[in-house]
């Protein structure tokens, strides 16, 4: 989960936005972010209903519940793409912080070459012992 859509997320269920629009597709604006502004529909299954329940939301309340308790949350992301997520993520002090490590898909290579099909032979022979 990207550092925007987690914090975009976490204002939306604080600030209880999913129940006020009466049709799906009426827009609102998210309360710390007013240049945002989205649907019902923007949201997964069961978070756009008017009253989420079943296993999934659940799991959801569950993983909520336990990341707020631990030391941050470490993100496939770089801090210069989302600066203003992870400095307001960062600055809410009952929150876990957010640490970039990203962004992963752009690593670099493996620099060593894996070995010949030869060598790969002589590794699987089983050793005699003669004698």
């Amino acid at each position: 989960m990207s550092n925007n859509s987690q914090v975009v997320l976490n204002a939306v269920l604080v600030n209880g936005l999913l129940a006020g629009p009466e049709l799906d597709d009426e827009p609102f604006v998210v309360t710390n972010f007013p240049w945002i502004k989205l649907t019902r529909i923007d949201f997964v299954e069961p978070l756009n209903s008017r009253e989420p329940k079943g296993p999934y939301m659940d799991f959801f309340t569950s993983v909520f519940a336990t990341t707020s308790k631990s030391y941050g949350i470490i993100s496939n992301s770089f801090y210069e793409l989302e600066a203003l997520y992870v400095e307001y993520c960062n600055r809410r002090e009952s929150e876990p912080k957010s640490w970039c490590i990203g962004p992963i898909s752009l690593a670099e290579p493996l620099k060593t070459k894996p070995p010949a099909k030869a060598h790969l032979a002589t590794m699987a022979r089983p050793k005699t012992n003669r004698g």
